[in-house]
């Protein structure tokens, strides 16, 4: 098949930081305008962090006063997740969490979506069962510790 250039140059972000956000966002608006004002879809594997991105451009969306709207309702806050906060999109470390297309309106016509993850044949979470992600999967942050290790020795 054939491939065409869709998009450009690679926005590099942080879902925690928000750097690059505005960049990304005026990519995504500039190319969206330019088709007429297309709808855009945020698609990636399960678990890659698409509803924390879409968080990100609800904070920004938020900060500077942009309406949005999910579908004919709000989402509710997650159980659970402090930090959540009213109309947040779902997060979860565990794949599946995204059940359906989620629309959020980013203004001037456009809609953006969250769609389900797509499942990777051969990940670590295609492997395990349900109950064994939820033993594997981290319940909180997980904070570094840093060893130093005398010659001769080692850490199990």
């Amino acid at each position: 098949g054939r491939t065409r250039n869709v998009g450009g140059a690679v926005r590099l972000v942080s879902c925690k930081t928000g750097y690059g956000l505005g960049s990304l966002l005026g990519k995504v608006r500039s190319l969206a305008e330019e088709r007429n004002n297309c709808d855009v879809y945020v698609v990636g594997a399960a678990n890659a962090g698409k509803s924390t991105l879409i968080n990100q451009i609800l904070d920004r969306n938020d900060e500077r006063k942009l309406a949005y709207r999910l579908g004919k309702k709000k989402l509710k806050r997650r159980a659970g997740n402090a930090n959540a906060r009213k109309g947040d999109v779902t997060v979860s470390p565990l794949p599946g969490t995204t059940l359906k297309f989620i629309k959020v309106d980013l203004g001037n016509g456009i809609d953006l979506y969250d769609t389900p993850g797509l499942l990777v044949p051969g990940t670590l979470t295609q492997r395990l069962t349900p109950a064994e992600l939820k033993l594997v999967v981290p319940k909180k942050e997980v904070e570094p510790v840093t060893f130093r290790v005398a010659s001769g020795k080692c850490v199990l």
